[in-house]
């Protein structure tokens, strides 16, 4: 079984709806340790576009979001971000295990 740690990184557009952060590679199950977010505007963090983990979460400039509980996914689930402003800066810090 190997381990890997890994980065994602997305910037929102004003039009994000579900879209995907972070694909969890086939065969394999990713821990997400941490989400790092800074910007401005509202965002909702989801699993696969139907499972919230954070709704409608506020995000001024200076002022970061960090999320640093683990989520964990399965072969192939998604984490999928909705906006509602363009510039938000989201970096994931994934360890990958196949």
């Amino acid at each position: 079984m190997a381990n890997v740690f890994t980065n994602a990184q997305r910037v929102t557009t004003a039009t994000d709806t579900n879209a995907v952060v972070y694909t969890s590679p086939a065969s394999t199950q990713s821990v997400i340790h941490s989400i790092y977010c800074d910007g401005s505007g509202t965002f909702t963090i989801g699993i696969g576009g139907g499972i919230p983990i954070a709704s409608n979460v506020p995000i001024s400039p200076g002022n970061p979001v960090i999320f640093d509980k683990p989520i964990n996914l399965k072969a192939n689930d998604t984490l999928t971000v909705t906006t509602t402003s363009a510039g938000i800066n989201m970096t994931l810090s994934i360890l990958q295990v196949s």
